[in-house]
């Protein structure tokens, strides 16, 4: 939907690298890391106002999954204890 008073040019980049481990040999481990980057830009024209903006957003970031287990019940996951 075109805004008349408003003129948007939105640009988005995001990259996301995982990684797993949950090896055959100990089924008790189930561990995940993930590294994210997410690049946005936006061009901005205030018709009315005859006013520019741009506004660039990056964010880097990473995140950490583990789970052990213990008798087939969940005992850890991302640091909070739960039965």
């Amino acid at each position: 939907m075109e805004n008349p008073l408003v003129d948007r040019d939105t640009q988005d980049f995001n990259t996301t690298l995982d990684y797993s481990i949950n090896p055959e040999s100990s089924p008790l481990l189930d561990a995940r890391a993930t590294l994210y980057y997410n690049h946005t830009k936006m061009d901005e024209n205030r018709v009315t106002k005859n006013q520019q903006d741009t506004t660039r957003i990056k964010t880097l970031g990473p995140a950490l999954g583990i789970t052990l287990r213990s008798g087939g019940r969940l005992a850890l996951r991302d640091g909070l204890v739960s039965g």
